[in-house]
């Protein structure tokens, strides 16, 4: 397999796209519409001309309340609650997972937003990671965020990644201490 290529969606979902997950496969027939109302942006996946997946970004609104210290700790008056860039899914077909593609995809994005942060104000990456999937996304840094729960995909655990780097961690604390 060539070189993975990420590109905005700019036509349909192929119809015979499936990651095997039907809320999943339900998601991608809005995502040309949501992307092109820029609520939300969808990506294609190609390697050598061949579509292997999809993957949808959002920035979502959480109250601070439901994230576990340090996050939770820090909040300055009316200040409470917390945008996040909100993976909504990734999905590679089902014939193309287990290649490592959606944990290269992963990777980039995560990297993606890292560079993002220094120049807009979020600092978490989230997710609504399939149960079953939770331990994957933990193996690249996600927390679960135990008092959130989504009533319209209840198969699925909000998890949680602080984008700010230990150094900065470590400022926030002492500034804290003042």
């Amino acid at each position: 397999m060539g070189t993975l290529h990420i590109s905005k969606i700019t036509t349909s979902i192929e119809e015979n796209f499936s990651c095997g997950n039907d809320s999943i496969d339900d998601m991608l027939k809005d995502s040309l519409y949501l992307t092109a109302l820029r609520r939300c942006y969808a990506y294609k996946i190609t390697a050598d001309g061949v579509t292997l997946g999809y993957y949808m970004l959002e920035l979502k609104r959480f109250p601070l309340k439901i994230f576990d210290p340090p996050l939770e700790d820090y909040s300055v008056g009316h200040y409470e609650d917390m945008y996040a860039m909100h993976i909504e899914y990734i999905a590679i077909k089902k014939k193309f997972q287990r290649h490592k593609i959606g944990s290269g995809i992963l990777e980039y994005i995560i990297a993606t937003m890292q560079d993002l942060s220094m120049a807009c104000p979020f600092r978490l990456l989230t997710v609504n990671a399939l149960q079953d999937l939770a331990h994957w996304y933990e193996s690249f840094g996600f927390k679960v965020v135990h008092q959130y729960e989504d009533k319209q995909n209840p198969e699925t655990v909000l998890m949680v990644r602080d984008m700010l780097t230990t150094e900065e961690l470590d400022a926030l604390e002492q500034f804290s201490e003042l």
